[in-house]
């Protein structure tokens, strides 16, 4: 009877004891304040998660799949949350860069730049869907600073075995936001096809392998055929850097040559891929001058006559689209000068601004123009 009186009182303590211990725990978690960091907490909205590995076939997740695999590139910044990783000029330089999200890869994004020469390899997508209120506590930053109208929205995070991955948001089919260093950007959708089959046509033009449409010779040339053929301001040409960037913003790169002469930059040709086909247009050093990253460019006709423009390719031909402009009259004693932004006049004080804010943009990156450098850039990425 005494030895059942123990065993009674020694299994009430310890039922007591185990529910003394998760007692202190729930009011640890309860008590405890959530952080804001640049990820969300897994804890989020975790009863609609779901993972999507390669083996998935269902029809939900070929549905995702449609969504956001493909090739994206970084077009703005959209909003920072309460502490950030990055400096203003890298921000700058991550405008323009590309991601990739397929089954067999994933490009990976995270606190500091480096994270994008890594790639996640066979990454599963986590595909939670977060509330307007979870999401504006937890990221410090509201669903109208990144454009969105719902009341919800999906968050993916690819990651592979090594933890090597990205977080972003499906704000539509076109568009997505990527999250990482405190920051939100904004990812629009590559056309995969027409940009493989520029890069490789713009490659094989490189290369000497195949004729592009040079409009100012009025024929098909190889390169090596048109840089010594004398019939272009009969001179002989080099190629010395070249560029690859998209200049009449239609997501299919051109690539600009620049072309010296006596080891001097005189002309660049811009090389503009269209059905199928490889043009090129020649353009003097002063028409298209301080090339940045997003195409526009500063062209001088005269000390008193310059502005700012942008390339529209139509067909076979070409035009500039002014975005701001000096102009220069002379009448019989005096020298005039009207200054122009969007075709609307304006002060010289704001026309200036407007012209410091175009210094301020991102230079286009130049390359040597070298076999190795032409293979490296113009390969199609994985």
């Amino acid at each position: 009877m005494m030895k059942k009186r123990i065993l009674i009182v020694v299994s009430l303590l310890l039922v007591f004891a185990f529910s003394a211990c998760s007692q202190g725990k729930e009011k640890d978690n309860t008590g405890s304040k959530s952080n804001v960091s640049t990820s969300a907490p897994s804890s989020v909205m975790s009863n609609q998660t779901e993972t999507v590995s390669n083996s998935d076939n269902s029809t939900d997740s070929k549905e995702i799949e449609k969504t956001y695999f493909g090739q994206w590139q970084i077009v703005k910044e959209l909003a920072f949350g309460p502490v950030s990783t990055y400096s203003s000029d890298e921000i700058k330089n991550l405008i323009g860069k590309r991601l990739t999200f397929s089954k067999e890869s994933a490009t990976c994004f995270g606190d500091n730049v480096e994270y994008l020469s890594k790639i996640a390899i066979n990454p599963n997508y986590r595909r939670t869907v977060i509330s307007k209120k979870d999401f504006e506590e937890n990221y410090g930053v509201t669903f109208e600073m990144l454009g969105i109208t719902r009341d919800s929205i999906i968050r993916i995070d690819a990651s592979d075995a090594m933890e090597n991955g990205s977080t972003f948001f499906i704000k539509d089919n076109d568009t997505l936001i990527l999250s990482g260093g405190g920051v939100f950007f904004e990812l629009k959708r590559v056309e995969i096809s027409s940009v493989s089959s520029a890069l490789e046509a713009y490659k094989a033009v490189l290369q000497n392998k195949k004729e592009f449409t040079s409009i100012d010779n009025n024929k098909e040339l190889y390169l090596n055929d048109f840089l010594t053929n004398k019939e272009i301001y009969e001179i002989t040409f080099k190629a010395t850097r070249f560029t690859v960037l998209d200049m009449d913003g239609d997501k299919v790169p051109e690539v600009v040559l620049e072309l010296s002469s006596n080891d001097i930059p005189r002309f660049y040709e811009v090389l503009h891929y269209m059905n199928n086909t490889v043009y090129g247009y020649i353009f003097t050093y002063r028409s298209l001058g301080e090339l940045k990253a997003d195409g526009t460019f500063m062209f001088s006709s005269g000390a008193a006559d310059s502005g700012v423009g942008k390339l529209k390719f139509e067909n076979e031909t070409y035009d500039i689209d002014i975005l701001g402009k000096i102009e220069s009259n002379q009448d019989d004693s005096d020298l005039t000068v009207s200054f122009f932004i969007d075709d609307k006049p304006v002060t010289k004080e704001e026309y200036d601004a407007f012209i410091n804010k175009q210094m301020e943009k991102k230079d286009t990156v130049w390359y040597e123009f070298s076999q190795e450098n032409i293979e490296k850039e113009l390969s199609v990425k994985p």
